[in-house]
């Protein structure tokens, strides 16, 4: 059995408005400019995919396409929330690119296009390669037997929670 015991208890309460008044503007703020970077990134996918180009749309918007060659699925030199969306997307049938968006991290959205996928050679991987490769998947293969025997012992083991000694005194 696991006995759980709660030292100290703050009641939550309400803030004065004059307080926080500044944080939620700001709150409220960025999350509209958010929402509308979200709408603005859709709208664009959505021309993209009914056959404009990533280069048309560039152009109008006066910004710059970039082109990223050979990308890895742990390439640094690129965010890693476009080469996690880039990576989501299926195979691109030959000389039909397939486009998504990606959330970045200043609240910021981008344009992604996929219009060519290489396998990789595993004849070119080196040994050190190799064993990094062999040893995460054998971490894979360990955290999976830790995940699977957790949740027999927690369809096996009923866990008792004493609200009453969860509440202030």
């Amino acid at each position: 059995k696991v006995l759980l015991r709660v030292s100290e208890h703050k009641i939550a309460e309400a803030k004065p408005l004059d307080t926080v008044r500044e944080e939620i503007r700001t709150k409220l703020v960025a999350d509209a400019i958010a929402k509308q970077a979200k709408e603005q990134a859709d709208a664009l996918l959505a021309r993209l995919n009914k056959g404009e180009t990533l280069d048309q749309i560039a152009t109008e918007l006066k910004l710059k396409a970039s082109e990223s060659k050979a990308t890895g699925r742990h390439a640094a030199n690129l965010d890693s929330a476009l080469v996690t969306a880039a990576f989501k997307l299926p195979r691109p049938a030959e000389g039909k690119p397939l486009y998504a968006t990606a959330a970045l991290a200043d609240g910021a959205y981008a344009l992604i296009a996929v219009d060519a996928v290489q396998d990789g050679d595993p004849t070119k991987v080196d040994d050190a390669g190799r064993t990094a490769v062999r040893s995460q998947l054998q971490n894979e293969v360990g955290l999976s037997g830790v995940l699977q025997f957790v949740d027999s012992l927690r369809k096996e083991i009923p866990i008792e929670i004493a609200d009453e000694r969860l509440t202030s005194q």
